[in-house]
């Protein structure tokens, strides 16, 4: 319970100590070469464990931040050619300046990543991303 407050509305963001724009920021020069950028303030499990005492399942559910980078095509691609794309843009100095741009915001909330990796998309598109994981200091 100690994070409802957090889920109570997105609107005030005063409690994460940054906003969506601020993140947007960092990302503006990775937006200019075309990638989309998604940025999401959200919830996750983390784990689920079951009571003893009355043999219930309970979850950790926390805030956290999704950052998604990825690049629509209008025509199928390989998943692995855009695998390869993406481990590029990651090793490229405009994500370099991207993250140390970040770490900088994030620190100033309290916040970390706490997971950073190329991943397939699970949908009937297919595609690849980069996924970024911010959780929160307690």
């Amino acid at each position: 319970m100690k994070w409802l407050k957090l889920f109570e509305s997105f609107e005030d963001y005063s409690q994460w100590g940054i906003t969506p724009d601020d993140i947007k920021e960092c990302l503006y020069e990775i937006e200019d070469e075309g990638w989309d950028v998604n940025v999401k303030f959200d919830k996750k499990m983390m784990s689920g464990k079951v009571n003893k005492e009355n043999s219930e399942f309970e979850f950790d559910i926390v805030p956290c931040i999704e950052i998604k980078i990825i690049r629509y095509y209008n025509t199928y691609t390989n998943n692995i050619e855009e695998s390869k794309e993406l481990e590029k843009l990651k090793l490229s100095e405009t994500y370099k300046d991207f993250m140390h741009h970040l770490l900088g915001v994030l620190q100033d909330g309290n916040l970390y990543i706490k997971e950073e990796k190329v991943e397939f998309i699970k949908s009937e598109e297919g595609g690849s991303q980069i996924f970024i994981l911010i959780l929160k200091n307690d």
